[in-house]
């Protein structure tokens, strides 16, 4: 599970007349309060019983960059990527040719980790997980702040090892996303249908969801920008020891503060990022809830 929270603020927030070719870093920390019985972000390897939620708190150090490059319609990037399921690294190549454009990227979730056995009474293992994924995204500019898009993800989700005691919640799957969304001048519209294809069947799903969002730019160059988002997802197979399907209802808030020019330094910037996500499954032992708050301050060469 990822839930951190680890935002690169978007180029288009930061930058008027952008250069053909930025290169920002971000530089702060964070702390997080969360709930998971499943999540090895707990610290708390040791399960006593199903009945018991694992809960913790801790700060952590957060380092975000962002390059780009553009010319003539072309543009190639490396920078963070922070999706549904999958967040790490991401790098790419966009074509623009009129009023459409065309983005293709490789996404890498890095060094993730999980339990070989999350359902194990007592001391559990953990192992490593490599999440890598191909996004396609085609934008066409409607005006100058107005766009609609849509994405196709298709990902693979690798566990090094697992332990499962039963076939069903085998983990190790195929997921695919699909996106349609709508810009609007200071407001955005997204829909979303996901289809995760699993090893087991309990842990094979189908989600569908909206999200909500916008920004607003000050005249004192601070910009406010908040998303909310819903989703419903459906598991195709009862979890086998809890004998009910693992359905939830998956709720997501987030807002940033960001503050240009930053002690009237042009390529100085601050932020705060507040984030809040909660799972609320039918299974209420695979219940989770993520809180986070971030600041910290970036520089654009």
């Amino acid at each position: 599970m990822k839930k951190f929270f680890l935002t690169c603020l978007c180029a288009s927030l930061l930058a008027e007349d952008s250069p053909s070719a930025q290169f920002s870093i971000i530089l702060g920390g964070g702390v997080q309060n969360l709930k998971s019985n499943i999540s090895t972000q707990t610290n708390k390897g040791f399960l006593r019983n199903y009945d018991v939620s694992q809960r913790d708190f801790f700060s952590f150090p957060l380092l975000g960059f962002e390059f780009d490059y553009q010319e003539s319609g072309n543009q190639i990037f490396l920078k963070n990527y922070n999706g549904r399921d999958l967040s790490g690294i991401s790098m790419g190549y966009g074509k623009s040719y009129g009023s459409w454009k065309t983005t293709l990227k490789l996404v890498s979730s890095l060094r993730e980790q999980a339990y070989e056995n999350p359902y194990q009474i007592g001391d559990r293992n953990r192992t490593d997980v490599l999440k890598s994924a191909l996004k396609l995204t085609q934008d066409y500019q409607i005006g100058d702040y107005q766009r609609i898009f849509v994405s196709y993800l298709l990902a693979n989700n690798h566990y090094e090892k697992e332990t499962m005691p039963f076939d069903a919640l085998k983990r190790e799957s195929i997921m695919q996303q699909f996106e349609m969304g709508l810009d609007w001048t200071l407001v955005h519209i997204n829909a979303l249908v996901d289809y995760n294809n699993a090893e087991g069947s309990a842990e094979t799903f189908g989600r569908v969801g909206f999200a909500l969002g916008g920004f607003w730019k000050f005249e004192n160059d601070v910009v406010l920008s908040s998303d909310i988002s819903l989703a419903r997802q459906m598991a195709s197979d009862k979890n086998p020891i809890f004998d009910a399907k693992n359905n939830a209802t998956i709720f997501q808030i987030s807002l940033n503060l960001t503050k240009l020019q930053l002690f009237n330094q042009p390529n100085l910037f601050a932020f705060a990022h507040y984030g809040f996500e909660n799972h609320n499954s039918e299974i209420s032992f695979l219940d989770e809830s993520f809180s986070s708050f971030l600041l910290g301050v970036g520089f654009r060469f």
